[in-house]
Parts: C-alpha cells; structure tokens; sequence
C-alpha cells in the first residue's frame, strides 16, 4: 500500500506500508532529484578542473580545527607559507590578471578599518588552459589593504623585522611612492598604498614580499577614477616587474549580490591569451551560423 500523503513538519517522501509489518518504510524522494544524481558528476568535473573543494561541496570543513596544534614543520604547511610569501607570478609571466577595488565606506571613527582594498586575482598558467578550465581555479589571489603614504611607511617600519623586510624591498617602495610626486589638484583624493598580503591560518596576515601597489586618482568622465600600480620585485631570479591599469566601472552586478560588492574593476590579458579567445568566438559564431541555417525552412 502506498501512501502520498505528507505528515506536518515530514520531509517530501514516500511512505510504504508492507502487509504484516507495523512500521512503515520511508523512501527520500530528494535522493531522486536530478541534481542528486548528477552530484558525483559534477564533483568529478569540477576535481578534474581543479576548482577548490570548499567551492562545490556544501558539507566542506576545513582541516584544521579551532584548538588544535599546528604542525608547521610538515611540507604541506611549508609550501602554504612559501606560496604566501612568493605571492602573485610577475606580470611579464602571466597571462590574465583581474583587478578589484571595493569601496567599504570612510574609515573616519571606526576602529582597524581601511576603507579602499585591492583584490589581483591572476595567472601565469598556460593560456590555453585558462580558456578551457575554470581560470580562477588556476589563479594566485591576493588582496591590498590601502592606506595613506604616512601610514604606510609607518606600518611598514613597524613590522620591518617580522615581514623580513630587505633592503631590496625598500628600493620597491621608493618606486611606488613616486605616485605622490605629482601636486593634487582640487578635489582629487590621496593617493594610496599597500602591500600584497594574503591570510594565513596559524600566521595571520602575511606579506608578499617585494610586491606593492599604488592608486591615483584621475578625472575620467566627470569623477575620479583609479590607476593601479603594481610593482614586483622576485628576490630569487633578482627581476623586478611593474604594471599600470586604468580601472574602470565593474559588469553587470547578478541579483543577489551586494551593490557594493566591486566598485572598480579592471583587467589584463596577453596578446597570446587575446589571440586565443578571439579563435574561440569564432568558432562559437560559426557554429551559430551553421545551426541557424540548419534551422531555416526549405524553400
């Protein structure tokens, strides 16, 4: 006997009654669902592509526990710290770079805020893989917490001796603050400036060394606009790199997302990356227009 029927407060499901037996069996009809049995696929694919496990599974749990003893001399943990330090690939050797700066509103009266914050998000994997794969999951992230010129050499002296900082760091530092050389105008904001800084379970925030960023503000269609400026400097191969981005407005924000979520945004490809994706339109319009003439009457 089947019965359809949903008690108050019973999850959608299918009660059977065998004959003989008291206790009716349930059967979760969530189990059915399409997105149910397609799960493992999609996790397959989504492994396979290397997108971060926290991204797909909604029972995901980090390792470590709040309490627990960190092992700092395991490998896993020395490469994290590694990876933390080395920061962002050069510019030269990467193929994508994404610029975000959020807007967290005056910092005026409230306490360890910082109102402007960078956020690189770039590359240097093959370009051919980052039209095929999902390319965030290929990416470094790191984010730039701004502050003035006075507070930024002043918290850089402070935290000289834990960041390691050398002497080659602060000849990347004279050539960021040259942002400031320039006199302001009326009405044109500071300029701004930072370090590329990563959290660290067990570190806390962790600086990049020999990696800064700098804002100034121009006049761009009647309001001031960022320019980034990003400077790089590889104590191992002793190449220091730079780059400058003019950020513009951010796309169409999706529904449900926070209007303040990107103020700012701007990118950056090579000319190899370009050439690729433009291959690839072309051959998505041709098969466009091969399918709609598939679909035309015959006359």
């Amino acid at each position: 006997m089947y019965d359809s029927e949903q008690d108050e407060g019973e999850q959608p499901g299918i009660r059977i009654t065998v004959i003989g037996d008291d206790k009716p069996k349930r059967i979760d009809l969530s189990a059915m669902t399409t997105e149910a049995m397609i799960e493992q696929q999609c996790r397959d694919d989504a492994r396979r592509k290397g997108v971060p496990r926290k991204h797909y599974d909604r029972h995901w749990q980090p390792q470590h526990k709040k309490g627990e003893p960190i092992d700092k001399d395991s490998d896993a943990y020395q490469a994290a710290a590694q990876a933390a330090v080395r920061g962002l690939p050069l510019v030269s050797t990467m193929h994508w770079l994404e610029v975000q700066m959020f807007d967290n509103g005056p910092s005026a009266g409230r306490h360890a805020h910082t109102q402007y914050v960078l956020k690189f998000t770039g590359s240097s994997a093959a370009a051919g893989a980052l039209i095929s794969e999902d390319r965030r999951a290929l990416s470094v992230t790191r984010h730039c917490f701004l502050a003035t010129k006075k507070n930024f050499i002043r918290n850089l002296k402070r935290k000289k001796e834990k960041h390691a900082l050398l002497p080659t760091c602060w000849a990347t530092v004279e050539r960021i603050l040259v942002l400031a050389e320039d006199p302001l105008v009326e009405g044109q904001p500071e300029p701004l400036y930072g370090s590329l800084t990563m959290k660290m379970h067990g570190e806390g925030t962790v600086r990049s060394l020999g990696q800064f960023a700098g804002v100034q503000w121009v006049m761009n269609e009647g309001e001031w606009r960022p320019i980034i400026a990003l400077v790089q400097y590889c104590h191992r191969t002793k190449v220091e790199d730079h780059a400058g981005l003019l950020l513009g407005l951010p796309p169409v924000i999706k529904p449900g997302r926070k209007a303040t979520a990107c103020r700012w945004y701007g990118r950056l490809e090579s000319e190899e990356f370009t050439r690729l994706m433009e291959r690839a339109k072309d051959r998505d319009a041709d098969l466009r227009e091969k399918l709609a003439r598939m679909r035309r009457p015959a006359a």
